[in-house]
């Protein structure tokens, strides 16, 4: 499945992972939890991240360019299909690698 992974201070890249909850787990180094960003791809964090005092990665921003939150630690972006995690598309890798560029993603 491929993903888009990005640690705090580091460039964006993608992987190529097994579609496992213990791959997710172990690259948000712990408990992690799902945050949408448009009606088909999501964010996997560290649901600790506050906690554990984890550095910030990126920004949200909504479509006027507020800011919606901050994630913290590192991250790990997906596509879904139904309720089932896929490998990200060529277009959406572009899209938000594009935007990662930025330290940041507009959330749709």
């Amino acid at each position: 499945m491929k993903v888009i992974f990005k640690k705090p201070n580091q460039k964006a890249e993608i992987l190529d992972i097994k579609n496992d909850s213990r791959e997710i787990q172990k690259l948000t180094e712990g408990h992690f939890e799902h945050v949408p960003i448009s009606r088909n791809v999501g964010i996997y964090i560290n649901e600790e991240g506050l906690i554990n005092d984890l550095e910030a990665n990126i920004v949200l921003w909504d479509e006027e360019l507020n800011v919606v939150g901050v994630l913290l630690g590192n991250i790990v972006i997906v596509q879904h299909k139904s309720v089932y995690d896929v490998s990200l598309s060529e277009k959406n890798i572009e899209k938000y690698m594009k935007m990662l560029a930025d330290d940041g993603i507009i959330v749709e």
